[in-house]
């Protein structure tokens, strides 16, 4: 591209056609001046006039031409110089204007870079910090997770060892109410002898206060009442118009009574009122039968005033405290059969393992056969396997029930022994009695 196509573009339409106009007048005399040559005639001209004419002419048109192209070559200069100097100034306007958008574009471009930048730093350290932050989270989860499978093992070996189990829970139901029943039957034990003992002493209100006759009396009501089998005696057994008592020969009849149940039902609660009583009376009239005790006659004061009579006084109490010994082994199985407190836990304990006759309040008898029970269940030896712990916590059970059936035979051991201890001095009084009453004898003779 040319000076004139590169200037032209930044002036006006006047001024472009001016240069143009110039631009074509120079063309045209370049080639005009290239053009001119020396004349040829195509006529063999000899004549030196002729030649020096044609040569004058040819010179002033020369001249001629010369001049007429270097008067505009000469307004060249001038013309190119207003219009360079035209097309400068509004170049520089032209790059002043660039310049100023390229400036402002730049500014504009770099406030938004600047943002981006800056927005994009933001990011960048917000995700560095998140990226530390969950880093932190996982460090802390990771410590977390394992801290909760210590604990959770901690727990898992704690459990394993100190679990409770199925017999557990059944040991710790059965014991709930052992005391209770334990010193209940001990009061009805120890209330049994007392009435013997009533008896036996012919107190004032009791059916031994006349003597043999009227207990006798009182104790034939309460067997025709409770007792009375129509079919005892050959069809005469004093029943009243051949109608049996609550419990037909329950007064003469021990392994029914007494050894056939675990709890003796003697609440009105559990059984009717009558039924409650006639086992009560049945208790009182096994004790008489199983022991033989026998009422004395009571003394007239007369003959307690005499030394007959004090000694017969003294060897009736002798009885009295023999057979208070005696009937205190059969009592006492009386009273460890009497129900205790409601247990119905303890009863379907014992539904659950077949037993058809649980009695909703327990017995002392029944909550011991009821410990006894769980070891026939299958699982109290599967559980066997699970733990160490669970293991050593039936040991622990088992222990401790050995020792109360420990204390229990103790004490059995301790009636025993006395009943031995009497059993043994009356065999002695009956072998050597005469001897002693032959030193009385002599010692009375001095």
């Amino acid at each position: 591209m040319g000076i004139t196509s590169l200037v032209s573009k930044n002036l006006g339409p006047k001024a472009r056609k001016a240069l143009f106009f110039l631009s074509a007048l120079a063309v045209a005399g370049l080639l005009a001046a290239a053009t001119v040559k020396p004349a040829r005639s195509q006529f063999c001209e000899t004549d030196p006039q002729v030649i020096a004419a044609m040569t004058a002419a040819i010179t002033a048109n020369t001249t001629a031409l010369n001049a007429a192209f270097l008067a505009p070559v000469g307004a060249l200069p001038l013309a190119y110089q207003g219009i360079i100097t035209a097309g400068q100034a509004t170049l520089i306007l032209a790059l002043e204007a660039m310049q100023t958008a390229i400036l402002t574009k730049l500014a504009w471009f770099w406030d938004k870079w600047l943002e981006a930048w800056q927005d994009m730093t933001k990011q960048l350290s917000g995700s560095t910090s998140e990226g530390s932050r969950k880093l932190g989270f996982l460090f802390d989860s990771d410590d977390i997770g394992e801290n909760s499978r210590d604990i959770q093992e901690t727990e898992i070996d704690a459990k394993k060892q100190y679990q409770t189990t199925d017999q557990t829970c059944r040991f710790d139901t059965t014991a709930r109410g052992m005391n209770s029943a334990m010193r209940t039957g001990k009061f009805v034990s120890q209330g049994l002898a007392e009435d013997a003992n009533t008896n036996g002493n012919n107190k004032t209100g009791s059916i031994g206060e006349q003597g043999p006759p009227t207990f006798a009396n009182g104790r034939f009501r309460e067997y025709v009442q409770n007792f009375c089998d129509p079919a005892d005696n050959d069809n005469t057994a004093g029943c009243p118009a051949g109608t049996p008592g609550f419990i037909p020969g329950g007064d003469v009849n021990a392994g029914r009574t007494i050894f056939s149940r675990e709890t003796i039902d003697t609440v009105p609660m559990i059984v009717s009122a009558n039924e409650a009583q006639a086992n009560r009376l049945a208790m009182q009239h096994l004790t008489y039968n199983l022991t033989g005790f026998d009422i004395p006659a009571p003394f007239k004061q007369q003959v307690l005033n005499t030394p007959e009579g004090v000694e017969q006084r003294m060897q009736n109490r002798e009885y009295l405290a023999q057979m208070d010994a005696v009937t205190a082994l059969v009592t006492s199985l009386f009273g460890e059969r009497t129900p205790g407190q409601a247990s119905p836990q303890v009863q379907q304990l014992r539904q659950k393992l077949g037993v058809t006759d649980a009695s909703p309040r327990a017995s002392e008898r029944e909550l011991r056969q009821s410990v006894i029970e769980q070891l026939w269940d299958p699982n109290y030896y599967v559980e066997l396997g699970d733990s160490e712990g669970a293991t050593q916590q039936k040991e622990v059970y088992l222990q401790a029930y050995n020792l109360m059936m420990l204390y229990k035979m103790i004490e059995k051991t301790e009636k025993i022994a006395t009943v031995y201890a009497i059993q043994t001095a009356n065999m002695l009084e009956q072998k050597h009695g005469q001897a002693k009453q032959g030193g009385e004898q002599w010692r009375n003779q001095e």
